[in-house]
């Protein structure tokens, strides 16, 4: 046998460890002495998450598809593109809709004097005047 020992080889010592249990407390702690976090947001807050969420992804992935392709701003138009389509998916939350209505308030009636005038010339030259543009009203009449 070699008279050699765990020192000769490198080999530190190791100490035995004391287990301690902490689960069998002698005393109670309070229920409200400690703050309790959730890790859960409210609903309302994750809807809004969710929905800021939907419209920045793929603007930012546009961006980054993009930059690989060196053409970040044909990027930024798609992943635009794709980000008011998820937005008007939306439905009655859809932002896009919301400004697509007050924009329309404001240039239909000019849309509709165009299309009336538009009309009128095609008939004094003749042609056929599609419906659509003779019948194009605003709101009210």
């Amino acid at each position: 046998m070699s008279d050699r020992t765990k020192d000769d080889f490198g080999i530190p010592e190791v100490e035995a460890l004391e287990v301690i249990d902490f689960s069998a407390g002698s005393e109670k702690t309070r229920h409200d002495q400690y703050v309790e976090y959730t890790h859960e947001l409210s609903e309302d807050s994750a809807e809004a998450t969710s929905r800021a969420l939907v419209r920045f992804v793929p603007l930012a992935y546009g961006g980054l598809l993009g930059g690989l392709n060196d053409a970040v701003l044909l990027g930024i138009l798609g992943g635009l593109g794709l980000s008011i389509a998820f937005d008007l998916y939306m439905g009655k939350n859809s932002m896009m809709r919301a400004m697509a209505r007050r924009i329309g308030t404001h240039l239909c009636p000019m849309v509709a004097l165009l299309a009336r005038r538009l009309a009128t010339a095609m008939q004094h030259r003749g042609w056929a005047v599609p419906s659509v543009l003779k019948d194009r009203h605003c709101g009210a009449a």
